[in-house]
């Protein structure tokens, strides 16, 4: 895989204002101060590799608590990314690598404070590589078909931790007329929905993605098929397979030539040539 520091991560340091009043006889207190600089504090390397794979991107927002010897001691999300794995990268960076001078009251005297600020995690839709991966959106839909409930799934199979569940952040929303699409005449007063979308270079795993599912009815598939080269850039790309529910048609092969791959080793022929498949597909739980 492309290292992550190939990749654009624009961190945006906001920092609060400070408007000096002159008070007589005494000063007023003082924030923590960074010390260096904190847009060291994440860098283009930090990116995490399931993050970079999947194109996720986002601001998080925090607060860190500074003890009184300017240490940092505690950080907390006060707004998400949408994404677990860049909130949980953004606190644990910046608790290794954040430091301060530290608050100080009236009578100068050090003390303990917080710090808030945020980070804007981004990658330009040319740059991220995608390696296999694959994602469901598990939805409970209601008779109007509106979602009451939604998780997701990411594997990305040649990673130490395979898998990351989660709830699903609004980049991950599925467009509105899909519920029921996909419910159909479902009778039952709730519907379980799984939402699949795989990009795949082996075999093995796409049998894997495309096998049935006990208990689950195939409501919709579209599969593409499309060649790699050593640089990562699509190269040839045809729609190879259509079933079922045609709101799950996309023009995958027009959307995904900016894209960068990273396919396995084992993937590539002797001529330098991978062949993957973009597998998109609906399933409806029709038994407990």
């Amino acid at each position: 895989m492309k290292k992550a520091r190939h990749a654009l991560l624009l961190w945006s340091i906001l920092a609060c204002s400070h408007v000096a009043i002159a008070e007589k006889p005494k000063a007023g207190p003082t924030p923590p101060v960074p010390q260096g600089t904190p847009g060291e504090w994440v860098t283009p390397e930090d990116y995490p590799i399931p993050a970079l794979r999947l194109g996720m991107i986002g601001t998080t927002s925090f607060v860190l608590a500074v003890d009184v010897k300017g240490k940092t001691t505690g950080c907390e999300i006060t707004d998400s990314s949408g994404f677990d794995i860049l909130d949980e990268a953004t606190c644990k960076l910046l608790m290794a690598r954040a430091t301060f001078s530290p608050s100080r009251d009236r009578a100068g005297k050090a003390q303990a404070a917080s710090y808030r600020n945020r980070v804007r995690w981004m990658i330009p839709g040319d740059m991220h590589a995608i390696g296999e991966n694959w994602t469901s959106v598990l939805m409970s839909v209601d008779q109007t078909g509106h979602p009451t409930s939604c998780k997701m799934v990411i594997t990305v199979p040649n990673l130490p931790n395979r898998s990351q569940e989660g709830p699903c952040s609004p980049n991950m929303a599925a467009p509105p007329e899909l519920g029921p699409a996909v419910r159909g005449d479902y009778a039952g007063s709730s519907a379980q929905i799984e939402l699949q979308q795989a990009d795949v270079f082996t075999p093995e795993l796409r049998e894997r993605v495309l096998a049935p599912r006990s208990g689950y009815e195939q409501r919709g598939l579209n599969v593409y098929r499309f060649t790699v080269g050593k640089d990562g850039k699509m190269d040839k790309c045809s729609y190879v397979e259509q079933r079922g529910n045609v709101q799950l048609v996309t023009d995958y092969c027009g959307q995904a030539r900016s894209i960068t791959f990273d396919p396995p080793f084992s993937a590539f022929d002797k001529d330098g040539v991978a062949t993957g498949w973009h597998i998109i597909r609906a399933l409806l739980k029709s038994a407990p």
